[in-house]
């Protein structure tokens, strides 16, 4: 089963941690407005998700709908305006 990969430009509101290396977004993105969405290991120093996940950074994001909630599978910064 394939699943669509929604690829958009978006900048980071706000992000919380969950568990020892998961966090959960709150992203403002060019196609689908305001979403939480959430991304596997990126506090951990080997994720390649990290530099585009910081708050206040304009990004790049691929993300796949789940049944509950949107998960962010990719990521290219573009600036970080922190």
């Amino acid at each position: 089963m394939s699943y669509h990969v929604y690829t958009t430009e978006s900048l980071i509101l706000k992000g919380n941690s969950n568990r020892e290396a998961d966090g959960y977004f709150s992203i403002l993105t060019r196609d689908l407005g305001v979403i939480t969405a959430g991304a596997k290991g990126v506090r951990l120093l080997r994720s390649k998700l990290a530099p585009s996940l910081l708050e206040a950074s304009y990004s790049t994001l691929s993300l796949v709908r789940g049944r509950y909630s949107w998960r962010i599978i990719g990521g290219t910064p573009i600036t970080n305006t922190a």
